[in-house]
């Protein structure tokens, strides 16, 4: 009651993946609260495959998340952003190659977000499609930890080309 005495007229229950609040979405929601003022936005971080779920069983109002091939099915989709992903390499790796393919890093050591997020289940396809093991040598819960990690040798790893730059 006490938001309804403020004036506010809505509320929007949005859970979106770790790659969306980390780059586009503050944005977009900031001049949504610009033009919308009188409609709160509830903003929950979850995995991709959790939002999905969220989504068909009416926990939340939207969702932005990697749907993969066959995960969205009974969900209306638009496109919202697409990630430019990078090959994150530390310093001591060598190379003389300008652009490396997926296939390329699949022998190295991967720092990786952790289990269940759309990137592992593309690196996982990944993997099987060459025929290859996964070599998962650290698994954390953000970005940040896994710039660190590549940092301090550990392994190579994946992100959006906006978070690394």
């Amino acid at each position: 009651m006490a938001d309804y005495a403020k004036g506010l007229r809505g509320i929007v229950r949005l859970h979106a993946n770790t790659s969306a609040l980390s780059q586009y979405l503050p944005y977009g929601l900031a001049s949504f609260s610009k033009v919308c003022p009188d409609i709160k936005v509830e903003v929950q971080e979850r995995l991709s495959v959790e939002i999905l779920s969220d989504l068909r069983e009416g926990v939340v109002d939207v969702g932005v998340a990697f749907p993969g091939q066959h995960a969205a099915e009974g969900l209306r989709c638009y496109p919202y952003k697409v990630d430019q992903l990078v090959a994150v390499l530390p310093n001591s790796y060598s190379t003389s190659a300008q652009r490396l393919r997926l296939v390329d890093i699949l022998d190295e050591d991967l720092v990786v977000l952790e289990s269940n997020t759309a990137m592992l289940k593309v690196l996982e396809e990944a993997a099987v499609i060459a025929g290859k093991p996964l070599r998962l040598r650290v698994q954390v819960k953000s970005f940040e930890a896994i710039c660190r990690m590549i940092e301090a040798g550990m392994g190579l790893g994946i992100l959006p080309a906006l978070l690394h730059k």
